[in-house]
């Protein structure tokens, strides 16, 4: 890192900043809510933490549902999901996507693929 922040400064006139930068491995690095699979073919998957910060977003909105009308849950649930699903359509992984919501039971999430997390056919 050091002789890589030595040329992009020095050479570049770039700043780096240390807090952010890091040479890594592409699978151990996530960027903009993405990561990379770790195989002789990179493929696009989404970041953990950007499952973990959806699916709690999801469960806010959710909880304590039973004092909401559907309809309430289902106007604050679509422009969440719509969004969320427009953002990480280049998604090549899905299977993880399907497996986080079903908790691994591969039944269809109905969110990422619309098919059976064991038969996705993108992932």
């Amino acid at each position: 890192m050091g002789t890589l922040t030595i040329f992009l400064e020095g050479k570049l006139k770039l700043k780096v900043n240390a807090a952010k930068s890091a040479c890594a491995r592409p699978w151990e690095r996530k960027f903009l809510g993405y990561s990379l699979t770790a195989h002789r073919e990179p493929r696009l998957k989404i970041a953990k933490g950007s499952l973990k910060r959806l699916a709690n977003r999801v469960r806010e909105i959710v909880r304590g549902n039973a004092t909401r009308s559907l309809q309430f849950t289902i106007e604050r649930l679509n422009p969440l999901l719509r969004g969320w699903m427009a953002y990480f359509r280049l998604t090549e992984v899905t299977k993880a996507c399907c497996r986080s919501w079903t908790g691994g039971s591969g039944a269809s999430c109905g969110c990422c693929c619309g098919v059976s997390g064991s038969a996705c056919t993108l992932g």
